[in-house]
């Protein structure tokens, strides 16, 4: 009777249930830090960590595409990097995640916006959230390492 029940759980946890991860994320909870460094420099840095950290790249666009830029004072050169969608199996479902990196431009300053969200799929149910704070300090400190960030 124990390995029927235990049989009906693994089967019941097993399910699958459908995510739909959009490219584009709203800035719901975006993460922000300023750096000095053009545009050319920072796009490399920012492509090179994403590497680094085991992130695809999946897009590269205009902002505008997507939405209305808002004025900034940093809006000469601008791109938004969409990340591919990154599975982590877990012990009840899995985990998916995705970022999308805006980055704005102007002469020696450049500003990174992080936005990421993870949407975690069960049998039953799907959860997400737009934040991981310990995932995007991992990436501003490597990115660090190759831009000065502004203080």
């Amino acid at each position: 009777m124990k390995s029927l029940f235990f049989v009906f759980a693994v089967v019941l946890l097993a399910g699958c249930a459908t995510t739909n991860m959009p490219s584009y994320l709203q800035p719901k909870k975006p993460y922000l830090t300023r750096y000095y460094s053009n545009y050319e420099k920072s796009l490399g840095a920012v492509k090179q960590t994403l590497t680094e950290l085991g992130w695809i790249l999946e897009e590269t666009t205009d902002p505008g595409v997507y939405e209305h830029t808002r004025f900034n004072d940093l809006d000469e050169d601008q791109v938004l990097l969409v990340t591919a969608v990154r599975p982590t199996p877990m012990l009840i479902g899995t985990r998916y995640a995705r970022m999308n990196i805006y980055l704005r431009s102007k002469k020696d300053l450049s500003e990174v916006e992080v936005r990421y969200l993870t949407t975690t799929s069960t049998a039953l149910n799907n959860f997400s959230t737009y934040n991981n704070d310990s995932a995007v300090k991992r990436f501003f400190e490597r990115l660090s390492e190759v831009l000065p960030p502004v203080k």
